[in-house]
């Protein structure tokens, strides 16, 4: 074999031994790249299941905080309610405080109804002549029947003897339960008046340190009813006051004044008139037309009204207490085109005048009541009635109704005085007011109440209304 031959033989050996290897390398590659797809396809598969695995855990924990959330929902409303229970159980104790103070007081109580039923006792008289006059009402059946066969006018004065007689009996027991009343008020006002104000109000009165108006009010109403009050509360001997500090023009014209209804002569009264009793508020018969008057019912409510002492009607305003009962006649006043009276009420606190209300539509469509500053900037709070939404203009002589409601407001730390405005600028005087809504106004801003309770400055001194004295306030 040539050297030549040889090299060739070689190479081509060497040849196949490196296209042995190349395929042998290929063969691994082919391998290992067979074995990477099937890693990759199983980390495909490990990641899908790991996405899957996240979604169930996030869709746990937002269950999961869903469920902590509502659980603290649920333990919060426990909480409100064991507050609420821990607050019930403060005011059951304060409530078995004023038990425990009610039961204290009953010895003075029973003294009290000792001394009622010794008044019982002295009603035998009485008693015995009620019981005369149920004799006659039994016996009046066997006469009716004969009065029947004699004739019609016989049955009717029989009917007049029984309504005489009955309203006999009703006059005594009203007689009777108006003692009765004013003996038991007597034991205790201020406990009358703190059940009485947490009646209307849902609060406890705090009569020791009066914050609010309301509070100041009852304060007032309690340890303040001085004879002075008690003048200017009658509405017809607070005309005096008037025409001594401002002038008598701005009195409403007075018609006639009666101890008693059956003095009333209504032929003699002008078409149009105002009757009205002296010793309270509300007492009042607007007459538009004397021809269309019931005068059984007018004397019914008069009467009625006569028989009451207003001081124990609403919240023991006691300034009423000793007001001598009249009927006044008033010449009526409205203002033209309105059907209607505007009324300006001047809220004074130390004989400075501070706010005005002004109440109109009383009769239309409903009483409607704005306030409004000595300005005439209009204020967004009320109390009980609605808010008149209309802009009502500034009177003219709004300068001068502020001068005479300060002037006979010098004395006295709060008081309201009202007065009437006609058309042509003319002042009537309406009233003065010591306890507006009897100190249980519900204003729509109970920051209003503690305002207009920061501007009342109580008296030093108390009234003992029984006592009739003055004496220092502790």
């Amino acid at each position: 074999m040539s050297d030549k031959t040889f090299k060739l033989s070689r190479f081509f050996s060497y040849k196949s031994d490196g296209i042995k290897k190349v395929v042998k390398f290929c063969g691994i590659k082919i391998q290992h790249t067979n074995k990477y797809k099937k890693l990759c396809a199983k980390l495909s598969q490990t990641n899908n299941q790991l996405q899957q695995t996240q979604k169930d855990l996030t869709n746990t924990l937002t269950q999961t905080r869903k469920d902590i959330l509502e659980n603290q929902n649920h333990i919060q409303n426990e909480l409100i309610k064991i507050k609420d229970i821990l607050e019930n159980q403060s005011r059951i104790q304060n409530e078995l405080i004023k038990i425990k103070d009610i039961l204290e007081n009953q010895s003075r109580t029973q003294n009290e109804l000792i001394k009622i039923k010794d008044i019982l006792e002295n009603q035998n008289h009485t008693q015995n002549e009620l019981i005369k006059i149920r004799d006659i009402l039994e016996n009046q059946n066997h006469t009716q029947n004969e009065l029947i066969k004699n004739s019609d006018n016989q049955i009717n004065l029989v009917k007049s003897v029984q309504k005489n007689l009955s309203m006999v009996r009703t006059e005594a027991n009203n007689n009777f339960t108006v003692i009765q009343e004013r003996l038991l008020s007597v034991t205790d006002f201020k406990k009358a008046l703190e059940i009485w104000y947490r009646s209307k109000t849902g609060c406890l009165l705090n009569l020791d340190n009066p914050t609010t108006y309301n509070e100041k009010i009852q304060w007032l109403k309690l340890y303040d009813s001085t004879p002075e009050k008690t003048r200017l509360a009658d509405k017809y001997l607070v005309r005096d006051w008037v025409a001594e500090k401002i002038g008598k023009e701005y009195l409403v014209p007075i018609i006639g004044v009666y101890n008693k209804f059956e003095d009333i002569d209504f032929d003699k009264l002008p078409n149009q008139f105002v009757i009205k009793c002296n010793h309270g508020s509300g007492y009042n018969i607007i007459v538009k037309d004397k021809s269309q008057i019931n005068i059984d019912d007018v004397k019914n409510k008069i009467n009625k009204w006569m028989r009451e002492n207003f001081a124990y009607r609403y919240g023991y305003e006691l300034h009423y207490r000793d007001i001598e009962p009249k009927i006044i006649i008033e010449k009526y006043i409205e203002n033209q085109g309105t059907n209607d009276l505007y009324d300006y009420k001047f809220w004074c606190f130390d004989g400075k005048v501070y706010y005005i209300q002004f109440l109109s539509e009383r009769n239309l469509d409903g009483l409607k009541m704005a306030f409004y500053d000595k300005k005439w900037n209009k204020q967004n709070f009320v109390y009980d009635y609605p808010l008149d939404v209309k802009n009502i203009e500034k009177p003219d002589n709004l300068d001068d109704m502020i001068k005479l409601a300060e002037k006979l407001s010098t004395g006295f730390s709060h008081v309201r005085v009202d007065f009437y405005r006609m058309n042509d600028g003319k002042l009537y005087f309406g009233e003065m007011t010591f306890s507006s809504a009897s100190g249980v106004s519900k204003w729509n801003d109970e920051n209003i109440n503690k305002k207009f309770g920061d501007l009342i400055k109580l008296p030093s001194k108390i009234y003992d209304l029984d006592k009739k004295q003055f004496k220092e306030s502790k």
